[in-house]
């Protein structure tokens, strides 16, 4: 597999997605006007709670990879060098050792430029700079407005790569040392950290449209460009309706609120039995589909062991991504499908808007 995670953020679900440091209701989600089309939302980073400074930071973990491609949307707050650090964003940190040691990220600067530091995102006073800088783009790079920023990362004490690019077009190509300690070389996790917000000009960060891939398959193993990430909510019964609801009567409602509410659900005791939900359809000028991310919001309502496992339907038949065991706490699970499991070929517009998708108890 290539494509490893993607979040468009439409589900409001980042504190479920992602491990946040900070308060998390500094977490906002906005319109963003990327798109007039169903604009969907992007997450914003506000880091203040009342008036105090707080670092606000979202980590998404990967599987371990020797190199990655990675990319959002960003809307990038500017560098205030009139303030005590220079407090900003540090954007894409690049983390090994299970998300413990930063390597890597980039900051915008307060000439609009782009800079790469090798240290640790997470390690310097709110928002300010923490590490050396090693490479640095041209002024007037970035402006304050939605940009794709898209990344090629590797760890190496000597042949360590960062490549950035900025709308498509290459800003920055580093080469040499980009290990900032720890024992692993594979990367694992990706940190966005927003700085302070009480100051002019604001540090706050907007994020959309991330995905990051590792650079093995034959498909999306590159810069994927500047790339949508759709969310496709249930908004029908499907050709299961086999759990039993609470909340609304009718299965699809329960399992389609933004943002996510544990008062309603779908639930069954009985091994086998399966909920199945149509879904919205895709943006009517989606040409080319990447791959398709299953996001389950489960869990367990008591002690003991219980186990789920996402359900698609394509075409006639129904599979399954790999059996979950739940927690009494509900959690997202997502896992990516590149190809149409009943094709075994690249996914069409028609296949995934035909989609069903649902739980089964297992």
């Amino acid at each position: 597999m290539a494509l490893l995670y993607m979040d468009g953020f439409d589900v409001q679900d980042a504190g479920m997605r992602w491990v946040v440091s900070g308060v998390t209701t500094d977490i906002v989600y906005t319109t963003t006007p990327r798109f007039t089309t169903n604009p969907g939302k992007a997450v914003t980073l506000s880091a203040i709670n009342g008036g105090t400074q707080a670092n606000l930071t979202i980590l998404r973990a990967i599987p371990a990879s020797a190199s990655i491609y990675t990319g959002a949307a960003i809307q990038a707050g500017l560098e205030n060098g009139s303030w005590t650090g220079a407090p900003t964003a540090n954007l894409f940190g690049i983390y090994t050792d299970s998300g413990l040691t930063g390597h890597m990220y980039i900051r915008r600067l307060s000439n609009n430029a782009i800079a790469v530091y090798r240290g640790d995102p997470n390690a310097g006073a709110a928002g300010g700079v923490s590490g050396t800088q090693i490479a640095s783009s041209a002024a007037a790079t970035l402006d304050g407005n939605w940009h794709f920023i898209e990344l090629f990362a590797t760890i190496n004490a000597t042949t360590g790569q960062l490549i950035v690019k900025v709308d498509g077009n290459t800003v920055i190509n580093f080469t040499g040392n980009t290990r900032n300690g720890g024992t692993s070389t594979n990367i694992d996790a990706i940190r966005f950290r927003t700085g302070v917000n009480n100051i002019t000009p604001s540090c706050v960060i907007s994020v959309d449209d991330f995905y990051v891939c590792d650079a093995t398959g034959t498909v999306n193993n590159g810069f994927l460009g500047d790339i949508r990430v759709q969310s496709m909510m249930p908004n029908a019964a499907g050709s299961s309706t086999q759990l039993a609801t609470t909340g609304s009567a009718t299965n699809y409602l329960n399992a389609n609120e933004v943002p996510f509410n544990d008062a309603t659900y779908n639930s069954s005791s009985v091994v086998g039995q399966r909920d199945t939900y149509g879904l919205s359809d895709l943006v009517a000028a989606t040409t080319t589909v990447l791959g398709v991310q299953s996001v389950a919001h489960m869990q367990k309502s008591d002690a003991g062991v219980a186990n789920a496992k996402v359900a698609l339907k394509s075409g006639a038949s129904v599979y399954y991504d790999t059996t979950q065991s739940l927690s009494t706490t509900a959690m997202a699970y997502t896992q990516v499908r590149e190809n149409d499991p009943a094709t075994s070929a690249a996914w069409t517009v028609a296949n995934t808007n035909a989609l069903e998708a649902g739980m089964e108890v297992a």
